[in-house]
């Protein structure tokens, strides 16, 4: 049948990933600016989810918002393609 979605990533669910060492030390799932492709290179609007560490490296789960397609996409991101609102 059908894996667990909330278990795709690193064998772990969402509340794992969530409660994982945030690398800037916020609590709270910020807002954040999220830059994109070169076909839609952003700044869009995005919340995080979680963060992963895996090999060294950053990742984000984050939902944005692409407002000339009208689509809420949400992807794992490098955190170099992030910029905190307001921070």
């Amino acid at each position: 049948m059908f894996e667990d979605p909330a278990r795709w990533c690193h064998g772990r669910g969402i509340r794992e990933r969530a409660r994982a060492p945030h690398p800037t030390g916020a609590t709270e799932p910020p807002h954040y600016w999220v830059r994109g492709t070169r076909e839609a290179p952003g700044p869009h609007p995005g919340i995080l989810l979680a963060w992963e560490q895996p090999d060294g490296q950053w990742f984000a789960l984050v939902s944005y918002y692409l407002e000339a397609d009208g689509v809420l996409a949400q992807k794992w991101l490098a955190a170099e393609l992030l910029t905190r609102v307001g921070g």
